[in-house]
């Protein structure tokens, strides 16, 4: 099975739901705030019994979690084909974002992301490891491990699951993200930038 053309279909199928915008390279949604806490989140993530790693929940209470409150941002998910072929660094998705536009996101919007997500119901029609998400918030570091996370959806043939991802290392080369892994950020553009508390 051609993972990168599997990961590209689940992408379609995101973008034929309402309420999502897809163009060649990138597809928009709308995701608005709750004011919840991490404790809150994490609470309901219990109670909805969704996939979350052990590592995601104790980040949702670290202090640099701060929830804001009926603020809607424009989630911008750009594409594994948005990028060159071979430069899939973090230092260039980066920069690409920022050529359009483009800002880091909280990690709260990993929770609100997650959440429209659900809805979706996506991997009923998925293989396991495509169509990876990932959140490009500020990395996390993990102390136990001295390595920085971050936050991704990942759909599976059984669930969507809130995980935790970092760059592979190839060999002779610098580290890189896989082919069909696509990057959420956020337009300022579309949001009230008074209200914006960016982690």
């Amino acid at each position: 099975m051609n993972n990168l053309h599997e990961a590209n279909r689940a992408i379609e199928l995101i973008s034929q739901s309402p309420g999502y915008y897809e163009d060649e390279e990138m597809i928009t949604f709308f995701v608005t705030s709750k004011g919840w806490t991490g404790a809150e989140w994490n609470k309901y993530f219990i109670t909805c019994k969704y996939s979350v790693r052990r590592e995601i929940r104790e980040m949702l209470h670290l202090e640099k979690f701060k929830p804001t409150k009926n603020i809607t941002y424009k989630i911008c998910v750009l594409k594994s084909e948005s990028i060159k072929k071979g430069h899939s660094t973090t230092a260039n998705i980066l920069a690409t974002a920022k050529q359009r536009g483009l800002r880091e996101p909280a990690i709260e919007m990993a929770c609100l992301i997650f959440n429209k997500l659900q809805g979706l119901q996506l991997h009923t029609l998925l293989s396991f490891y495509l169509a990876d998400i990932i959140i490009m918030h500020r990395p996390i570091l993990n102390k136990k491990n001295n390595m920085f996370y971050l936050i991704g959806v990942e759909f599976s043939e059984k669930n969507t699951a809130l995980d935790i991802y970092y760059e592979y290392v190839p060999e002779d080369r610098e580290p890189q993200w896989f082919a069909g892994q696509h990057f959420a950020f956020f337009d300022p553009q579309s949001t009230n930038e008074l209200q914006l508390r960016i982690v």
